[in-house]
């Protein structure tokens, strides 16, 4: 796991006011006036209700930026990471094992307080993250929360960053994967599929005769037992629903342990996976075991 420092920048600019008097004859001081009607202002703009956004709506970039915003979305942490003396940049993702697709970029303060983090150390895994929500409980990765703070409208991306002032951990509820509305993908038709698409695809899931394990494992999906052609599935390593345990050095077919959404091993049932279609590969988010 690799850390990018980086340092913030900023501007401060200067505003100069002349007048002729200072109005106070009047029993108004309009310089008084202007700057507290400024620091009400950018008190509301830092600290006033709201406005929500969500995952693949429409955003207004110019609208938005430098606006409060609440969303609601799961925990994710990436194999490279940007990281200062002070604060940390982690991922916000829609769907809960979503690892591939749009994301928004989140600021976490770096402490021991309420909607701060630890600091992660170099070569990190994905277990040393530990972050406090708005009553000091922990937030794991693949965990719910809302979150709240300041949009930064991005530059090249769907998405921009949000300096994270609250934390707030959600109910996790279980995603709802409709095949019907969804494309079923095949050997047949992977060439034409968008970047980025969500898919579904159904057969039995194999493992090639050459692994390169990462935080993933990437092995194959044949629609029956003696189909030549294969669809490339990347399959999450944990111990939970939705994941592959960890292979040890030298492993056999029996140290294979895939689980569905009601975590149980698929062994070798049928299976219907869902995922992100990314560079030749269904980045699996669910296993639903079909008989």
């Amino acid at each position: 796991m690799k850390i990018r420092l980086f340092l913030y920048t900023g501007v401060l600019t200067s505003l100069v006011y002349c007048s002729c008097g200072s109005g106070t004859e009047y029993g108004i001081d309009p310089v008084t006036a202007m700057y507290d009607s400024i620091a009400e202002a950018d008190s509301l703009r830092q600290w006033g209700p709201p406005t929500p956004v969500e995952f693949g709506g429409a955003i207004d970039v110019k609208k938005l930026d430098m606006m409060r915003v609440s969303i609601e979305g799961y925990v994710g942490l990436s194999d490279s990471i940007t990281q200062t003396d002070d604060a940390t940049i982690i991922q916000l993702w829609q769907r809960k094992g979503q690892r591939v697709g749009d994301c928004y970029s989140i600021v976490v303060n770096m402490g021991t307080g309420l909607n701060t983090m630890d600091s992660l150390p170099e070569g990190y895994v994905k277990s040393d993250l530990n972050i406090r929500d708005n009553s000091l409980q922990n937030v794991s990765l693949g965990d719910k929360v809302k979150i709240t703070g300041i949009y930064h409208a991005p530059v090249n991306s769907t998405y921009g960053t949000i300096d994270v002032q609250l934390i707030e951990r959600q109910d996790f509820k279980p995603e709802t994967y409709n095949p019907a509305k969804l494309q079923k993908l095949t050997p047949e038709i992977a060439a034409d599929v968008k970047e980025n698409d969500l898919v579904y695809a159904e057969g039995f899931i194999i493992v090639p005769s050459s692994l390169h394990v990462t935080d993933f494992v990437p092995l194959k999906l044949i629609a029956s037992r003696n189909a030549d052609d294969s669809l490339s599935v990347d399959i999450n390593i944990g111990d939970g629903a939705n994941m592959i345990r960890n292979l040890p050095d030298n492993y056999s077919d029996d140290d294979v342990k895939i689980h569905d959404n009601n975590d149980k091993v698929v062994g070798f049932d049928k299976v219907r996976v869902y995922g992100v279609w990314h560079q030749g590969s269904i980045a699996v988010e669910y296993i639903e075991t079909i008989r």
